[in-house]
């Protein structure tokens, strides 16, 4: 049976896409396979005190135009595991039980 690719999920609010953001998305690229990344939604930064710059469908547009970068997503408030169980349609079986997550089954890393 062929490995289950390794899917790596990146979060974040990436306002004004700086060599810090690649850095970190480059790095997280190397963890895995498939990169998700989740852009915190406008609702989420204002409860952290933060106003960004660009609007959430703008900081979206930017992160999934980067190639470093399979899918990105708006994160939900209400929900932040929906987000994850989206984007966890694969497990990878080379991931040490100590550095992951148990999500019904699923790791995540």
């Amino acid at each position: 049976m062929p490995n289950k690719p390794v899917i790596v999920l990146a979060t974040g609010v990436f306002d004004i896409i700086h060599p810090g953001h690649l850095f970190y998305l480059s790095e997280a690229r190397k963890l895995g396979d498939i990169l998700h990344v989740v852009i915190a939604c406008d609702q989420t930064t204002k409860v952290h005190g933060k106003k960004p710059i660009f609007s959430q469908t703008d900081r979206l547009k930017l992160v999934s135009a980067l190639k470093l970068v399979d899918q990105a997503h708006l994160g939900n408030p209400s929900d932040h595991l929906g987000i994850v169980k989206h984007c966890l349609l694969y497990t990878s079986d080379a991931a040490d039980e100590e550095d992951s997550v148990d999500l019904g089954g699923r790791r995540i890393i």
